[in-house]
């Protein structure tokens, strides 16, 4: 039976970017942590990797390209709450 553990990921503070991933990975939340956006997901580490494809919107910006995402968090980009953005894969 394979174990499963929680890796930490980059999140890029831009419209789209790529992110290697065990096939299967899950994620679990999307945060603020020192200053900098991560996402968090339950892997199994011995699986083969995969490139995963991210969109990243703000409240309120118009994006056609977002119809058929799922939606996986979101976060708020400073202290006082006046950016906030969607994660979508």
């Amino acid at each position: 039976m394979d174990k499963l553990t929680v890796f930490k990921y980059p999140v890029y503070v831009s419209d789209s970017f790529h992110v290697s991933m065990p096939v299967g990975a899950k994620i679990l939340d999307v945060k603020m942590q020192r200053g900098e956006t991560f996402m968090w997901a339950l892997v199994n580490p011995s699986a083969p990797t995969m490139v995963r494809n991210f969109k990243l919107c703000g409240t309120g910006h118009l994006r056609e390209d977002l119809i058929n995402c799922e939606h996986v968090g979101t976060f708020f980009a400073n202290k006082d709450g006046s950016l906030v953005f969607h994660l979508f894969v």
